[in-house]
Formats: C-alpha cells, structure tokens, sequence
C-alpha cells in the first residue's frame, strides 16, 4: 500500500512538472523575433515596402502576420486589423471577409 501510494505521489510531481514546462512554452511561443538581418526579415520589410505602395495583397499578408502572430512577427490585433481595412479599401475583397470575421470574433472574446 504505502508502495503505490509513494508511485502515486511521484506521477502527480512528474505529472505538475510537464504541465508547468509546457505552459512556459506556450506563453513564450508568441514573442519570438524575426533575427534581424535574416532573409525572414529582409522578406518582412519588402512586404512592409510593398504594402506602403499601395500593394493590397502585401497588406493582407502583412495584415495577416500581425493578426495571428505568424513567422516570428509579434501578434498585435490592431494592427492586423487596420493592414486587412488597407488592402480592402485597395479593393482586395479576402481581406474584407477575414476583417469582418475578426472583428466579430475579438467582440465575442471581448464580452
């Protein structure tokens, strides 16, 4: 008896230990950067260039990485949000839909 219980108490701290190890990783999974100088990088700031020059479909990229804090670009809704109303107004009609579909979600979330 006291056997199992010991087995018991081992499996709950093995079991604590995973959970918190997984956790850390997943709140630190969003802030990972773009190593400056990377062809990641060098990809990202001709997206940005491109987006400035009134290129819709880079602005629904761009919009895209922002909103759901992809490719090492740090999550900032907002931001996603106004690059998608950009490339909508520039009449690329996909960022139209995922920016009304957003906007719906982060209210529910919101409430």
């Amino acid at each position: 008896m006291k056997r199992a219980a010991k087995t018991m108490k081992i499996y709950k701290i093995v079991f604590i230990v995973l959970l918190f190890i997984v956790i850390v990783w997943s709140l630190n999974r969003e802030y990972h950067y773009i190593n400056l100088g990377s062809e990641a990088d060098k990809h990202f700031e001709q997206m940005k260039a491109e987006c400035g020059k009134d290129n819709a479909k880079e602005c629904d990229a761009l919009g895209s990485y922002y909103l759901f804090g992809w490719a090492g670009i740090k999550k900032d809704e907002k931001k996603g949000l106004r690059l998608l109303e950009k490339a909508c107004r520039l009449g690329y009609n996909p960022s139209c839909s995922l920016r009304t579909s957003m906007q719906k979600d982060m209210k529910v979330r919101n409430r």
